[in-house]
């Protein structure tokens, strides 16, 4: 009976670690900006040479549109784009419809390419 219950709790922690929610916050998706892609929606870009754990559909980041600071971190996007800067990104918790990583907001330290 130990046995069973043994490897019962090792099926169900292995399951959680397996289905555990992907990490939104910044310290685990960042990277330098790989594609801008603007439509009349909002922005999508990718990141590449670091770390995705909200893995977003397609590798997509999406900065809506009617996000209350659009204009500024549009313009963050661009720039570090431009300067090859490192971006940090954190997400809202969950992913949209399309499966895209939603912008919460960005943090970019200039002196770390």
């Amino acid at each position: 009976m130990k046995k069973v219950a043994l490897v019962l709790a090792l099926i169900l922690s292995v399951s959680v670690i397996a289905f555990a929610a992907p990490t939104h916050d910044w310290q685990e998706n960042y990277g330098k900006v790989g594609r801008l892609y603007p439509v009349a929606a909002g922005y999508y870009f990718t990141l590449v040479g670091g770390k995705t754990t909200m893995n977003p559909a397609s590798g997509y980041y999406f900065l809506e549109k009617s996000h209350a600071n659009y204009d500024k971190l549009a313009e963050l996007i661009f720039w570090s784009a431009a300067y090859g800067w490192k971006i940090n990104v954190h997400c809202k918790p969950a992913k949209n419809a399309r499966g895209h990583a939603v912008i919460d907001y960005l943090l970019v330290d200039t002196n770390n390419r």
